[in-house]
Order: C-alpha cells, then structure tokens, then sequence
C-alpha cells in the first residue's frame, strides 16, 4: 500500500517508521472553513530564479569521436547541447566510449542540478559548412542508443529537438531533408524516448506532414490531454525550436501563416515545448519585432519557454537597452531583458494561502492556497506535490499530494495545468491521524519530479518576495504555520441520560 506519511526521526522511537491510514478524507461537519493567513509576502519577486527547464540558455559544442570523449561538468541552470556525431555516419552503431561521455554529461548535469535541451546532428562541428547525411537505418539505431541513455536521466531533459539531419540539425539544407526522413526521425524520438521528455520540430509545417493534415486543418487539431496514470499521445509531445525567433515575418521559415500557426500553438504549447534563437529584425511588412514590446505581445501565445543567451548579440544588447515599458507595472524601469529573462517558461506565484489554524487529532486539516503563473509558457515536465509539515526541529510529517492517494482529497494539485495568465486555487484535505504528535508545525509545499525521473527531482521555487519562502534545506516552499491539539472528546446524545462527554 502506497506510504501515506512519513515522520522522520527523532520524531518517534529509532528506527521506527510511522504511516497512518487516515480513512476518508471528506470534511468534518460543523468544521469551520480554513482561515486567511498572511505569513509570506504575496508579491512577486523581481529576482531572477534558476527553476528547472525554462530560461535563457547557454548553447554547449561537442565533437564526438569514436573514442577518447570526455564527460563534461556543466554548471549553468540551462544548456543547450549541440552534439555532433558526424564521425558515426558511415556506422550502424555510436560507440560505448561515445555513449558513456554523453551520460556522464548528464549525470554531471544533474548534481549540478542544471538541465539540457539536447539536439544531434551529423554537422562537423556544427558550422553548418560540411554535413554527412547517414543512411536512415543508421539515423533510426543511433536515436535509439542515445534514447537509452536520456530514459536513465529524463529529469535533466528539457526537451529533444528533432535534429540529426540538416545544417546545424535544423532540418534544412541538404539532399537528405526530406519529409519521410524527418518523420521517420520524429517518430522514433517519440517511440524510445520516456513520456516525458518532449521532442520539437523546427517548423509547424513539419508537424503537420507528420500528422498527415493540411495547415487549414490546424484549427481542429488538438490534442487533449491524458487521464490520470496514463501516458500522453505521441502528438501531446511535440512542440516547435524556432531558430530565427522574430527575424522576419515568418521568423526565417518558422511559419507559412503565422497567425493561424501561433493561434495552433497556443493550445498546442501548453502541454510541449517552444523556444529557440532571439534573431536581429532582417525586415517585413508586418509588426514583428525582436523587443520586449513585441515579444510580451506574442510570448503568451506561444507559451515561449527558452531563449539562446548567446545569440543574436545584437539583439540580446538591444534588450538589456529597452525601457520596459508595458502592462505589468511590477517591471516599469527594469530592462526589457529583464523582462523577458524572468516570464520565460513557468513563472508561479502564491496569491494567498487560507488553513486550518488549530487541527486537533483526528479531525481534518484543510489548506488552500492560490497560484497565478505570471509567466509565458507553462509547467511541461511532470511534477507532484507534497506536502511537508515540520515540527521544529523534532521531525517532520510528508503527504504526496497525488490522484491516486485515496486517503487525501485534492483540487487543482497538477502544475502542469496551472496556465499561463491564470491563477489555480489549490486545496488539500486529510484526517489528522491521532498518533501524531502535539505542537506547532511550519507547512511547506514541495513541487519536485515524480519517482524515478532521475538521480535528482528538481524542484520548483515560487517567485514570492521574501527571504522566508524557500528552505534551501527541504528544497521547499513556506506558506504558514499551524497546530497540532490535543484530541477532543467525543460527544454522544443518550435519551434517557442526556448530553454528555464519552
């Protein structure tokens, strides 16, 4: 049976372990609703917060040999991993000393707790001057080696652009770029890779060829979303890296029309993934622009996620010199980059909490707390709740907020439904089981990768004000305080004897 609660020591007798079946968690009649607590700011921050998988990256150049690779020891919070394997493209198979560098790198990224967008090509040394073009069979074995490796470290992985063929991988440029390569390509990252890890195309047309419809069908395609426990469709997966993000009105190819695309991609990148590569203006007739103005105009659409650090200079200098001037006023006379740097991806901030102050043993805590997600994109990797009560310095009570933890009622507890420009009320309830101890508790929420994503869950800090929010320590979030009492005597009514305690 799943673990319900947790206490650490010293909380109760070495070695011991405590889990409590708390039975039905519906509401005890007569309770009073949680009340409002104000014991964290509500405001957001204007720092800048390294969460997992969103951001502006920094790109990472690798020449794979057939042997003598080397692990890297990367650092910064997001990568992107340019990876060359030209020298495998007259082989079946990449090599194990190939193999074992490309993993140590991720392995690397995740003590470092940094994350990786990844895309292969046979570009040499990614120049997009000379590029072999394998013959598929070979591109297929490839992909289903390097997915072997990523499914032991799917945490760290951004998202998979499709890559392999074309100048820089970017699908474009020689004899082998062909729709039934790219398919070919796209569907075997989408059978060998895990669920969650995203795969993107560099453009909407490409994603339509696969699924076999037109762009005037783009408008009644949508992919809906898995019930609890089950795997998302391979369509659910795929998003779109847009390498000439506002260079032109088509954004050098990215879309054919682009407001019927990008009204495609609005429900489309909800749940997949879009970013790409910040370009200088190269002209049109409409109002695209690479500025902070346009972009804030755009991005929530999109839902862009990540941006390259590095390129184009021009344009990256010319938003760090933009007055933001638009409709958040929490960012009038900051940068446009900064601007920009902190609503790339996911962005949640906690609008208020409401709790149960005193909760004596067993009857039921109740918590609610609201959430609005002020950046661009959304939440794509899965991520679970927790909840973590801690009694000083004396222990600590877990509770796995999940669909299937029968013993605890939810709403609203998947992120990755928290849009965009919303704000989700977030509620729990559970029995407070009767050996558990008295006294006062600090309750945190942790938002963390599920089991088994990786050697690390990267977790999620809300971007609230205050020094007080997160705990370095739990890897958590702070929302209040409550207490434990004392278990109330029970009440029963006897006609003949009349009210009395029991």
């Amino acid at each position: 049976m799943l673990q319900l609660i947790k206490m650490a020591m010293p909380f109760l007798v070495a070695g011991s372990i405590f889990s409590a079946q708390f039975g039905n968690a519906l509401m005890d009649q007569n309770q009073p609703d949680p009340e409002a607590v104000w014991e964290i700011s509500y405001q957001e921050t204007l720092e800048e917060l390294d969460n997992p998988g969103r951001g502006f990256y920094k790109p990472v150049y690798v020449h794979y040999k057939k042997s003598g690779n080397q692990a890297l020891n990367l650092t910064d919070p997001l990568v992107h991993l340019r990876l060359d394997v030209s020298e495998f493209a007259a082989t079946e198979f990449l090599s194990e000393d190939m193999l074992q560098a490309f993993e140590g790198t991720l392995e690397e990224l995740e003590k470092n707790h940094c994350s990786a967008i990844i895309r292969f090509a046979y570009d040499v040394g990614f120049e997009g001057k000379t590029i072999h073009d394998p013959p598929l069979e070979y591109v297929l074995s490839h992909q289903a080696q390097i997915a072997e490796v990523i499914s032991r470290h799917a945490g760290t992985v951004t998202c998979v652009e499709c890559g392999m063929y074309g100048r820089w991988g970017e699908l474009h440029s020689t004899k082998a770029c062909t729709t039934e390569n790219f398919n070919a390509v796209m569907q075997q990252w989408l059978d060998t890779l895990p669920p969650s890890v995203p795969v993107s195309f560099r453009t909407v047309k490409q994603y339509c060829d696969w699924r076999g419809i037109s762009l005037e069908d783009l408008a009644s395609n949508v992919n809906p979303s898995p019930n609890p426990g089950e795997a998302p469709s391979k369509a659910y997966r795929v998003g779109i890296y847009d390498d000439g993000y506002l260079a032109s009105d088509t954004d050098l190819g990215t879309y054919e029309d682009r407001e019927k695309e990008i009204a495609w991609l609005k429900e489309q990148t909800k749940h997949a993934i879009f970013g790409g590569e910040l370009s200088v203006y190269y002209g049109g007739e409409g109002d695209v622009r690479p500025t902070a103005a346009y972009i804030e105009k755009e991005a929530y659409l999109t839902h862009l996620t990540y941006l390259n650090s590095e390129w184009n200079f021009k344009a990256i200098s010319a938003l760090k010199k933009e007055n933001y001037q638009g409709e958040e006023e929490l960012y009038h006379g900051q940068t446009g980059y900064a601007y920009v740097r902190n609503h790339l991806g996911y962005r949640f901030v906690v609008r208020g909490v409401n709790v149960t102050r005193e909760i004596p043993q067993t009857k039921t805590f109740q918590i609610q707390f609201q959430v609005e997600n002020v950046g661009f994109g959304n939440l794509v990797k899965p991520k679970e709740l927790e909840l973590i009560l801690v009694r000083g310095d004396q222990g600590e009570v877990r509770v796995p907020l999940t669909w299937d933890n029968e013993n605890v009622r939810t709403e609203n507890v998947d992120p990755a439904h928290w849009d965009a420009k919303t704000t989700q009320t977030v509620k729990a309830s559970f029995k407070i089981p009767e050996e558990m101890a008295l006294g006062d508790y600090q309750v945190y929420v942790r938002i963390a990768d599920p089991e088994g994503a990786g050697k690390y869950d990267y977790p999620i800090r809300f971007a609230n004000v205050g020094e007080n929010v997160w705990n370095e320590e739990l890897e958590a979030n702070f929302l209040c305080n409550v207490s434990v009492t004392e278990k109330p005597e029970e009440m029963a009514w006897s006609p003949a004897e009349g009210l009395h305690w029991k």
